[in-house]
């Protein structure tokens, strides 16, 4: 069979799965929507109680919320209004945007489900949110509602502003191109959280960025070809920063080494390394830490707020479990974890759940399904979803809080 024939029948019926998923997964416009919140989680939210939101309501200094089924029912942006309103909605304040990368060279280590859980949650509590897709899967922008191939084009993507021209002595290039990471940004169905989408073409920065250093490097000019995506989000004298418009940036990095990710590990105040405890994806972590020693070693060093380890797909072993059960070997390893990597690591876990991957059947993430739609659609116990958003919101509560250090510890802002 010819190779080229077969790859294109297969690429065919793949998106045309793609587009049966999508029909079953999302609504008829392909849009995905964000869960209501009741007024008790709405007051939480707000940081005030019900019978203070419900007078402001009468008193018509803040709008009626919907109802659904006769219960009062709010979205996020309604939540943010009525933050904005008591002025309980957070911020950095006159500090700087902190950018987090999420990084690991080894797939399957919910490495994307990690950056977009965090982004997700920092909206939900009303700061101003960027995710960066990084990686060329575009996992991360399908979590945020679009489909890679069919609603992201090449030029909406890292590729379009990593190949700008940047020598006077080099030709612009004949392709598309941006001179900022501005035009790149799309608001998305989760209010406060925006998205720079990725999809295939991003394979295209490591050949192209590669040429221009070679070029560079013929014509006699330097090239911080690391720093590409700082200047991008910090701004330069030629070049308008993002960072001002956002508290929280948070990158999603490809799983291996490359281009992005030494641009990713120049542009974050902090990195977070997820690692399931398996001796497999162990081992490939400590070879992202020598790989990633091997950069700061070679090229300039720089200094982090914090780096540190997130035990994901955790397995709490039981005292009644067998020496040898795999829950028990998972507890056994991710104490390990702890013990050796002792403070680099986060205090709390991400537990290993079938809620994310049964919310991920209909292209949704824990955060965007209530209870009872999690009970209605996925005929699954209610329980399950609480326990992850549990262990999640505790996860990123630790990371926010981490945050809000770095932000404390900020004299001026940059």
């Amino acid at each position: 069979m010819k190779g080229s024939e077969t790859f294109a029948d297969l690429a065919l019926k793949g998106n045309q799965l793609i587009s049966k998923v999508r029909e079953r997964g999302w609504s008829p416009s392909f849009e995905k929507n964000l869960r209501t919140f009741g007024a008790s989680e709405a007051a939480r939210m707000v940081g005030k109680n019900r019978e203070t939101i419900r007078k402001h309501e009468v008193a018509e200094s803040l709008p009626q919320p919907q109802k659904i089924n006769g219960q009062k029912a709010y979205s996020l942006a309604d939540i943010n209004h009525i933050r904005d309103f008591f002025g309980t909605r957070p911020s950095k304040g006159n500090k700087r945007a902190i950018v987090k990368a999420v990084d690991n060279s080894k797939g399957g280590v919910t490495k994307t489900k990690t950056a977009v859980h965090a982004a997700q949650y920092d909206a939900l509590q009303g700061y101003k949110v960027l995710l960066i897709d990084g990686d060329h899967q575009g996992s991360a922008t399908i979590d945020m509602g679009f489909a890679p191939r069919e609603d992201i084009k090449p030029e909406d993507t890292l590729l379009s502003f990593f190949r700008k021209p940047r020598f006077n002595l080099l030709e612009p290039t004949s392709h598309y191109y941006t001179s900022s990471l501005k035009p790149l940004i799309k608001k998305t169905y989760f209010p406060g959280l925006d998205l720079i989408p990725a999809n295939i073409s991003l394979y295209n920065i490591f050949h192209e960025v590669t040429a221009l250093i070679i070029k560079a490097a013929l014509a006699g000019e330097p090239f911080d070809f690391n720093n590409i995506l700082h200047e991008g989000i910090f701004g330069s004298n030629t070049v308008d920063g993002i960072a001002d418009d956002y508290d929280i940036i948070i990158i999603d990095c490809p799983p291996y080494i490359d281009i992005i990710t030494f641009n990713a590990l120049y542009a974050a105040d902090a990195i977070i390394v997820p690692v399931p405890p398996i001796m497999t994806d162990v081992s490939s972590t400590i070879e992202f830490f020598e790989m990633a020693h091997d950069i700061f070693s070679e090229y300039p060093d720089r200094d982090f707020a914090f780096i540190k380890l997130l035990i994901t797909k955790h397995k709490p072993g039981r005292k009644n479990q067998a020496e040898n059960s795999e829950a028990n070997h998972n507890a056994q390893i991710a104490r390990l974890i702890k013990h050796f990597f002792e403070d680099k690591v986060l205090i709390n876990t991400m537990i290993a759940s079938e809620a994310v991957e049964k919310t991920s059947t209909q292209l949704k993430t824990i955060y965007d399904m209530s209870p009872q739609e999690f009970s209605r659609l996925l005929n699954a116990d209610r329980k399950t979803l609480k326990r992850a958003v549990d262990s999640a919101n505790k996860v990123n509560n630790e990371l926010l809080a981490l945050t809000k250090d770095f932000w404390d510890n900020l004299s001026v802002t940059n």
